[in-house]
């Protein structure tokens, strides 16, 4: 039968047992390296799941979309960890933008070493 859809209308409901996060039951990370990022970056507490999931391999129930994810994501606020300049060509156009870019990848910095450092614990 088709109908048309109503906006609004749930069309589909993903149990959270196949949602990886922080909260997924049975997904494994460390516990000291989650606390010791702030919980209003989600996007980086996201990202300690997705690794620890990255590190199970095939044991992960999430292996297969781990595994599609790409192995890098160069843009603005992730140039090359190699601590050779600040600068995004993509934002030169762009003062305010590239400043605020700049500042938001030194916070990242400063949160990466201070996780590299917990994790060495």
């Amino acid at each position: 039968m088709v109908s048309d859809v109503k906006a609004g209308d749930v069309l589909l409901t993903l149990p959270p047992n196949l949602q990886l996060g922080v909260g997924t039951k049975g997904v494994v990370y460390s516990r000291d390296l989650l606390a010791a990022t702030p919980p209003a970056l989600w996007s980086a507490r996201l990202g300690l799941v997705l690794c620890a999931e990255k590190a199970r391999g095939v044991e992960s129930p999430f292996a297969t979309y781990v595994d599609q994810l790409p192995t890098s994501l160069p843009c603005c606020l992730a140039p090359p960890w190699d601590g050779q300049g600040d600068e995004c060509v993509a934002l030169a156009a762009w003062p305010p933008t590239a400043a605020r870019a700049a500042g938001m990848r030194r916070s990242l910095r400063s949160l990466q070493s201070q996780l590299a450092a917990a994790a060495a614990q």
